[in-house]
């Protein structure tokens, strides 16, 4: 996925129906990545892009570095989920309500390269 303003920032969306206006208002609150190995990072904002020059360092705003490669995992990968909070408003005033809704997504993660192995 590549970050854009919309991936992380409030969402609005407005529909018409029957004479009535409804905006729907959706941004991200906590993403929690667990990250396979038995961790889990919950992340309050977009976290730091990546950037070669920082290395194996940890991220400044949201990160994780592993401590042991993924070797003896089914296909040598470490299997992470993600969740994502979003806090969603409606509107109009007489119809105001605020939701929590949860979205999650599973992932194989890379191979960690041959020369990482214990």
């Amino acid at each position: 996925m590549t970050p854009s303003p919309t991936t992380y920032a409030p969402n609005t969306a407005t529909a018409t129906t029957g004479g009535v206006t409804v905006t729907a208002t959706a941004k991200v609150t906590t993403i929690r990545w667990d990250m396979g190995d038995g961790t889990t990072v919950t992340c309050h904002s977009p976290g730091t892009p990546y950037d070669a020059f920082r290395g194996k360092s940890p991220s400044p705003t949201c990160g994780h570095l592993y401590q042991k490669t993924s070797h003896g995992h089914p296909d040598e990968r470490y299997q992470g989920t993600v969740t994502a909070t979003l806090t969603v408003t409606w509107s109009p005033w007489w119809w105001c309500s605020v939701w929590n809704v949860l979205m999650a997504a599973a992932a194989w993660l890379p191979k960690a390269p041959s020369a990482a192995r214990e």
